[in-house]
């Protein structure tokens, strides 16, 4: 995967922060510095270090709002000191208005502009700092026609900015009897600005 200004968008089933993981294992091996946003609470310190991270050396923030995490990650390019940032997830980017308002307010498109915005400061940036988003992706209710069936968190903005996106599915269980103990993930290169696009791998998770 490119260091420079990278983005991947992770796609239907649930194995995306383990992939980011991984690459923040193979970051750290290198002496790079690596910042982890838990907005999901999906962080597991075990799991991790199975994963080949290195507890010691990487920095867990959990901020409160959209904004708050969108402009930790502009300071800490503009810093740097920190080669690469896990946003997990994009869709747990919670604007500021949402959060101090009452449930059943209309927030429509807030998170999306907070992205676009935040995606265009970031990419005017002179630095060597790698994104990554993970996401998930949901049922496109009203698709009619040629639509596409499914959307993913967040609106347009990672798809578009993105350099890499990597589309995560879960194809199949590895069972012992009636237990299942692992499952194979196929990975699809669905974006790569530097290098061939639509490459797949197949990976099994045992757990």
């Amino acid at each position: 995967m490119e260091e420079t200004h990278s983005f991947i968008l992770n796609g239907v089933v649930s194995h995306n922060t383990g992939l980011a993981l991984s690459f923040a294992g193979n970051i750290q091996k290198r002496g790079g510095k690596v910042v982890y946003l838990n907005l999901e609470d999906a962080f597991e310190p075990k799991l991790t270090r199975l994963l080949g991270v290195d507890l010691d050396e990487i920095d867990v923030f959990n901020l409160k709002s959209a904004e708050d995490n969108l402009n930790f990650i502009i300071q800490a390019a503009r810093s740097g000191d920190v080669d690469c940032v896990i946003v997990d997830s994009a869709s747990g980017l919670t604007p500021a208005a949402e959060l101090l308002g009452e449930i059943g307010d209309a927030h429509v498109g807030k998170q999306g502009r907070l992205l676009f915005q935040f995606m265009r400061v970031f990419s005017k940036l002179d630095t060597d700092m790698t994104v990554i988003f993970c996401n998930q992706m949901y049922d496109n209710i009203g698709a009619m026609g040629n639509s596409s069936k499914t959307k993913v968190g967040g609106g347009n903005a990672i798809k578009y900015y993105a350099m890499t996106r990597v589309r995560v599915d879960q194809i199949g269980k590895r069972k012992v009897g009636d237990r299942v103990i692992g499952h194979d993930i196929k990975l699809t290169v669905e974006k790569a600005r530097l290098s061939e696009p639509w490459s797949t791998a197949q990976v099994t998770v045992l757990y």
